[in-house]
């Protein structure tokens, strides 16, 4: 199955083949994140890190995720190829558009086409008054009104993540991949156990987790300090913010696998309905045309 498989709108306008590339594009991006989820399983079959309390003889002590092994480089290329694929999908669903917007192939400005990502208004007009100055009114609206800058809350919109993530993965060659603490419990003795500070989130460089004073002239065991950690993947460097509905800082949709299920069905989204309208725009032109004919040969 493809975007618009028999859609019967179709036999009144020229259907150009990039929208099968969008198409298949989008599947790729399956492949990828399969797997990326794959290979990270096998990576933590492998037991490659394990949890150890550190305490200097000064009482200074750290709670640490020793690694023993670092997550596998294929990991960053899976991500990167991910990324890849839908910036190009939407590339390639706007010079989809144009050509059906336009009735040309190739279309209007064809060299400098380009899925906008603004940040602000003036980005927003600038690449409007260039780039995309030969779509109709009606696309550029469209193009408009899904723009990070609009979002209610921009940090997490779908496309400033996309194209946050692919700069990086261009500038960088590949993303870091690191483990992220994601959920679990501690408990300390307030007695033995002072200034306990604990780090959510990416896993430092150095692996620590927690920091405390401890008081005691014995060995720390786990009926002094104790806990759990749950960890998943994320990249390094990603931040926490707060979201639609909540002032709590937390990761952009949750978990690394849910923020590129929620970036793949956002291009879907885009791309889709640029070009149902675009088709719609073109049907209704067309018929339009067919009228006005029909009234010139009757007159």
């Amino acid at each position: 199955m493809t975007m618009f498989e028999d859609d019967p709108r179709l036999k009144e306008i020229e259907f150009p083949g990039e929208v099968d590339i969008v198409w298949a594009r989008l599947e790729r991006c399956k492949d990828h994140f399969e797997s990326f989820g794959t290979t990270w399983a096998e990576h933590l079959a492998t037991q490659p890190h394990s949890p150890k309390v550190e305490v200097d003889k000064d009482g200074n002590g750290r709670l640490a995720l020793i690694r023993h092994k670092e997550p596998p480089l294929v990991l960053s290329l899976f991500l990167g190829e991910f990324l890849y694929e839908l910036r190009a999908a939407l590339d390639n669903a706007l010079y989809a558009a144009a050509i059906i917007d336009s009735g040309k192939n190739p279309p209007p400005k064809a060299e400098s086409l380009e899925w906008p990502i603004c940040q602000t208004e003036k980005a927003w007009k600038n690449h409007r008054n260039g780039r995309l100055s030969a779509l109709s009114q009606e696309l550029q609206e469209d193009l408009y009104s899904i723009q990070p800058f609009k979002a209610e809350s921009p940090a997490w919109n779908c496309l400033a993540i996309l194209n946050d993530m692919a700069r990086i993965d261009r500038h960088r060659a590949v993303h870091f991949i690191t483990s992220f603490a994601s959920d679990g419990w501690m408990r300390h003795d307030e007695q033995l156990v002072k200034d306990l500070k604990v780090f959510p989130g990416p896993v430092q460089s150095d692996g620590t987790l927690a920091t405390f004073k401890w008081l005691g002239d014995f060995e720390i065991s786990p009926e002094y300090l104790d806990g759990e950690t749950e960890f998943d993947v994320d990249v390094e460097g990603v931040t926490l913010t707060p979201g639609p509905n909540s002032d709590v800082p937390s990761r952009p949709w949750g978990s690394l696998a849910n923020r590129l299920i929620a970036l793949r069905l956002a291009v879907y989204e885009y791309t889709y309905g640029l070009l149902d309208h675009a088709i719609e725009l073109a049907t209704t032109r067309n018929k339009q045309d067919q009228d006005s004919n029909r009234n010139v040969t009757m007159d």
